[in-house]
């Protein structure tokens, strides 16, 4: 049997910090953006992403929301944050290293910015050899977090994080291995408008879902019929800790990203659906059978 992760609790919630950057390390590139690598004051290390996106700064927003559904669901997001960096922080990178990418327009810094915190010794998921027993299973402080992975992105609707981009890290800052699900720019379905968020658009096919991985098949494969019962009772109180946190959850979003009252409403509703959320448990449940 496979052991679960108890729910963090919802009271464990914390509001946002921010944190000023002194630093640009490095303009580092992805398929869909070009995240700084930074320090920060408090000497960590953070990527910073930005959005051209206005009213609202739908990727930005996503990543914010997601992190803290993620905590909702106890995955292992890494920590994360506002981030500020000056006129004169940017001038200093320019001066040493060249001009931004146009990505980052000349103004970007007089945003408000999503950070992100840097889990060092961390390696991409598409780098890693597959389970292939029980005792490699062991080296991971919860597998199934991969399953439950999968099962949120099915809610949020997240189409980038597929087979072939899975967009999770794995680090072993706790002495085991640990699944790290990062970037969730691409939650929603990529819609900008979230009062057109249905769930006909965040449909996701099975061929673009983690869940049908080697990765998350092998898994499956150790999965007794007692934890299959306990999954779904887990992803049930996730998705209820997640739906009680939602205001809490928007407040931290800043007013200047733009998520309207409108949207916060609608989001709620449709968050709230328990026949949605009841398919969504059926469907994820069939990934392991």
């Amino acid at each position: 049997m496979l052991i679960l992760e108890e729910i963090t609790n919802i009271d464990m919630l914390q509001p946002i910090k921010t944190i000023e950057i002194s630093k640009i390390i490095k303009e580092t590139t992805t398929k869909g953006s070009a995240p700084l690598l930074t320090y920060g004051i408090d000497d960590n290390t953070y990527f910073v992403k930005t959005t051209a996106q206005k009213n609202p700064s739908a990727e930005i927003i996503n990543e914010l929301l997601c992190a803290y559904f993620a905590q909702c669901w106890s995955l292992h997001v890494p920590e994360f944050c506002l981030a500020t960096i000056s006129k004169e922080t940017v001038d200093n990178y320019v001066q040493d290293m060249g001009k931004l990418s146009g990505f980052y327009s000349p103004d970007f810094y007089e945003n408000t910015l999503f950070g992100s915190k840097q889990i060092w010794s961390a390696t991409e998921l598409d780098q890693f050899i597959n389970i292939s027993n029980k005792r490699e299973l062991k080296l991971f402080s919860n597998p199934v977090d991969f399953l439950k992975i999968g099962a949120f992105d099915l809610w949020v609707g997240n189409k980038d994080r597929r087979p072939e981009n899975p967009n999770v890290l794995i680090g072993n800052e706790t002495g085991l291995f640990d699944f790290h699900p990062i970037d969730h720019a691409a939650a929603f379905a990529y819609l900008t408008n979230y009062k057109e968020v249905r769930e006909v658009l965040l449909h996701i096919e099975p061929k673009n879902c983690i869940l049908s991985t080697i990765l998350a098949k092998t898994i499956s494969s150790f999965v007794t019929h007692e934890d299959i019962e306990n999954l779904k009772n887990d992803i049930n109180d996730c998705i209820s800790n997640t739906i009680e946190n939602l205001d809490f959850i928007f407040d931290q979003v800043p007013d200047s990203w733009g998520l309207s009252k409108k949207s916060k409403v609608h989001l709620k509703a449709f968050f709230s659906d328990k026949a949605r959320n009841k398919t969504i448990i059926e469907h994820f449940l069939s990934y392991l059978k």
